[in-house]
């Protein structure tokens, strides 16, 4: 197919190179896995794509065959290009649209955009051997450290938020559960996600070695991109060369080492080095003791001296040759030129300020940039921070803004914390599909234009994930209880009774769990996301939906324990008419035998079951050393509204089950369900959505006064 002719290029164009380094976050990755998703979707932003109408192309082979499979060092060049993805810089107008379909045709000109993949999984995985352990032994070691400064701290600002004391604990507690029942079964699924993606987030938060080799990558990489940019630009004859330009996308974990590597590579030489102890990288150098020697800096200067000046009368024997390239092997990531050049900074579901917060110890750095931040440019670097609230992992950059550091390297151009997946958790990978955020982040990083608004917020998919946290989770708790209690009545072999009792205890004291930091979780998640929607005007439409959606849902966990608890009343009230007088004809099951007949010792055996496993787990929990209450003060009075408002939905309940036993109940058990089970799920249901009710009250009171998020960085990381 003949390519359309583009438009044509301005002298800016012509006189650069655009990269596109794409970085990945957590779990194991391949070499072009992540990079293959930015090209898929810039490609179609340069046709104008809609919003929808994202559609894959590139596949893994496509992209390797011009990067080569091998990690470091690699002897293909380290970027891919295709043709249908012309590169604009900064203020290029207008940007070039082609209407050709891209397919993924190789390219070689720099017309075009040119993407890297910055591929460091490897140096994690090299690490968790030799220092990973196991979720209960780190988390307790992290929990017991936040808990230890908050302890002692002298004033309020030095003290760790409650939220993240409390989240945290909820979060290792319900982590414990989850991998205790994968050992029965997922086990594949266990090592996947204890492993490979928490132990990621352990290894560079913990291990300070990870975190240095992380960023030396980063930087040896960078190097890489350099020297390959000026050799292909003297073979194809550019004199004097296109200057390269640098665009940086991170996602996740990698946001955070990209965060790291930016501001070490703009810090001076003597910080590089690991000549200044507070911003020093332990893991960076190769061999710290021996690299940090002066007279091993002295010895590479008196060699490059030596060679540039190809002093006839004391060549370089080829000893000293080798020495030579040892010692520039050391020292070339030194060299961090490049950084000037850097055009713009994407983080996608960025935990940049949890990790500041959390691992506070590995950024006292920030607090300090007089005399280490090196000229790295005429301007700071634009910083763009996108995450939805539903990504358990993003957050914006209230914290990470205060600091002297970050202030003087990056300009933070948007922090959005949007409302447009609907599926919690899942959100975190989701940014990789969505069209209309790409297209904003090419026009705004890469071209350097406003591009088309985005909208910010989807109706749809807000009221998804509302249903889902508030509805789905309770619900899921409801029908998983209510089969298992069943079953343990109903079964005949004891053995299977006793299991089926077993799961019910179990699931009913993880329920309790999971319904903690689900509440936890949205309420601290819609919370970051104030300030960004606050800042609307009062009559934006997305600010009223929203407003109006809380209170809908507000009235939904109010009320619903109130139903359940009037058709549990009326179908107990019926159960205990006599059949005869029922005019549902009762139909005594087994469970009803048990329940209201004459079978005391099945009841028995499923208290006792019961006892036990809620008392295994109580003991399998964090020690009460490590335990933060739900109201950090003591105060009795958040409980206490919980728990007159769950009082009321409750009598409110009583007081309709005439209403319930004259309309609700007919309706169920005129599809099938029996009088005895409708009355087990209502107590059952009743149960569940009042515990939603108490929790909800209680965490929503607690965040309103205690205003978690608001923490001054430079009384924070300072202590003690």
């Amino acid at each position: 197919m003949k390519e359309p002719k583009d438009a044509p290029p301005t002298e800016s164009q012509m006189n650069c190179v655009t990269y596109v380094v794409v970085v990945h976050g957590i779990g194991e990755q391949r070499k072009n896995e992540t990079v293959i998703n930015v090209v898929n979707r810039f490609a179609e932003a340069r046709r104008r794509a809609g919003d929808k109408d994202n559609r894959d192309v590139l596949t893994l082979g496509q992209a390797s065959g011009q990067t080569g499979l091998s990690k470091l060092p690699v002897t293909e060049q380290p970027w891919m290009e295709f043709k249908g993805i012309p590169a604009a810089c900064p203020n290029a107008n207008p940007p070039c649209s082609p209407t050709a379909p891209f397919l993924g045709e190789e390219s070689s000109t720099g017309k075009d955009l040119r993407f890297v993949d910055l591929c460091w999984y490897d140096v994690m995985q090299e690490s968790v051997e030799h220092v990973g352990q196991d979720v209960r032994v780190w988390a307790k070691g992290l929990v017991g450290r936040l808990l230890r400064k908050h302890e002692n701290a002298e004033d309020t600002s030095a003290q760790v938020p409650l939220w993240i004391r409390r989240v945290l604990y909820l979060l290792a507690d319900t982590l414990l559960l989850v991998k205790f029942a994968m050992n029965f079964r997922f086990k594949e699924v266990k090592e996947l996600v204890f492993v490979k993606f928490l132990g990621d987030v352990q290894l560079y938060g913990e291990y300070s070695r990870c975190r240095g080799g992380a960023v030396r990558r980063f930087h040896e990489i960078m190097t890489r991109i350099e020297d390959a940019h000026d050799t292909r630009e003297r073979e194809q004859g550019f004199a004097p060369p296109r200057v390269a330009h640098y665009v940086i996308i991170a996602h996740s974990l990698g946001s955070i080492m990209s965060f790291d590597a930016l501001l070490y590579a703009s810090a001076t030489c003597d910080v590089r080095r690991g000549e200044v102890d507070h911003w020093r990288f332990p893991g960076y150098l190769q061999d710290d003791d021996k690299v940090r020697e002066t007279d091993a800096l002295a010895q590479l200067d008196a060699l490059r001296a030596r060679r540039e000046a190809k002093a006839v009368e004391q060549p370089l024997s080829k000893d000293e040759e080798c020495e030579l390239q040892s010692l520039e092997k050391k020292f070339a990531f030194l060299d961090t030129d490049w950084i000037g050049r850097v055009q713009s900074f994407v983080t996608l579901g960025s935990p940049i300020d949890k990790y500041l917060t959390i691992w506070w110890l590995n950024y006292r750095y920030l607090l300090t940039c007089d005399d280490h931040i090196g000229p790295h440019g005429p301007q700071r670097i634009p910083h763009f921070n996108y995450c939805d609230e539903l990504d358990p992992v993003g957050h914006n950059l209230d914290v990470a803004r205060q600091t002297p550091s970050y202030s003087a390297v990056f300009d933070r151009r948007e922090d959005v914390v949007f409302n447009r997946y609907a599926v919690p958790g899942a959100a975190h990978n989701k940014y990789w599909t969505d069209q209309g955020l790409f297209e904003r982040i090419l026009a705004q990083a890469v071209d350097g234009r406003e591009g088309k608004p985005l909208s910010w917020f989807e109706r749809w998919a807000y009221f998804k994930l509302l249903i889902a946290l508030y509805s789905l989770t309770p619900l899921l708790i409801l029908l998983g209880t209510y089969a298992s209690l069943s079953l343990a009545f109903q079964v005949h072999g004891w053995r299977t009774a006793v299991v089926a009792a077993a799961v019910f205890s179990f699931l009913a004291y993880f329920g309790r769990r999971l319904i903690d930091l689900n509440i936890w979780w949205r309420r601290i998640q819609r919370q970051k996301s104030e300030t960004f929607w606050t800042s609307r005007p009062p009559g934006d439409p997305d600010r009223r939906i929203r407003h109006r959606a809380a209170w809908l849902f507000r009235g939904l966990v109010a009320t619903v324990p109130f139903a359940w608890t009037a058709l549990a009343v009326a179908a107990v009230g019926a159960l205990l008419h006599q059949p005869s007088q029922n005019k549902w004809s009762l139909d005594w099951s087994p469970l009803g035998n048990v329940l209201f007949g004459g079978s005391p010792a099945r009841l028995w055996l499923f208290l006792a079951t019961f006892a036990v496993i809620v008392l295994w787990l109580v003991l399998r929990r964090l020690p009460a050393a490590y335990r933060t209450r739900a109201v950090d003060d003591g105060s009795v009075w958040p409980r206490a509204v919980a728990g007159f408002q769950v009082l009321g939905s409750v009598v409110l309940g009583v007081v309709a089950a005439p209403l319930a036993a004259r309309f609700a109940l007919p309706a169920v058990t005129g599809v099938g369900v029996g009088v005895e089970q409708a009355a087990l799920i209502g107590v059952l249901a009743t149960a569940v959505y009042a515990y939603r009710q108490y929790r909800f009250v209680v965490v929503r009171s607690v965040l309103r006064r205690s205003q978690p998020q608001e923490i001054t960085y430079s009384d924070y990381a300072d202590h003690p």
